[in-house]
């Protein structure tokens, strides 16, 4: 499909790291434990939004060639719209006009922001990659030739270098 319908493959890639890169899922909590209930509904609503548009961009492409994968994604369309009337009405309701319209534009935004550094994560990784490469060569290369003076008290590398030695 991505070749017959000329799609952009990363629209349809699903990459479990960009799950954490983007935000969505954290290692040592939930979102929903961090934030404010007002403020997860917004987070939920923002980013059902996004996922909305995403599918419906998808749909066009399947729209005359696919007609019940269309059908399907619809379906999908639906759920989706629902999360994001539901979480958003329920942000409205609790916050002010302002603060409502302010915390939306600002989840947006932050969202945004987390979709274009996921999606650079493996340009930048091809330029970095090498360079902390040869960082680590050359300072295990300055490292071998040191001969630090150690004091064994504990397990602690650091604590057990005595640091006249390093001067």
């Amino acid at each position: 499909m991505i070749s017959e319908y000329k799609i952009n493959d990363k629209e349809l890639t699903f990459v479990p790291n960009h799950i954490y890169n983007k935000g969505y899922i954290y290692k040592d909590h939930f979102i929903f434990e961090k934030k404010k209930l007002i403020d997860f509904a917004i987070f939920i609503g923002a980013n059902e939004k996004i996922a909305e548009k995403k599918l419906i961009a998808f749909s066009n492409h399947l729209k005359n060639h696919r007609p019940l994968a269309f059908k399907e994604i619809q379906k999908i369309l639906k759920d989706e719209e629902k999360h994001a009337e539901y979480s958003l009405k329920f942000a409205k309701k609790n916050n002010g006009f302002f603060l409502y319209n302010f915390k939306l534009a600002k989840e947006k935004k932050i969202s945004f922001l987390r979709h274009i550094y996921a999606n650079s994560l493996n340009k930048f990784s091809i330029i970095f990659n090498p360079i902390l490469l040869i960082i680590l060569i050359l300072i295990s290369f300055v490292t071998y030739f040191l001969k630090l003076k150690k004091k064994i008290i504990d397990n602690d590398v650091i604590k057990n270098i005595e640091p006249s030695s390093i001067i």
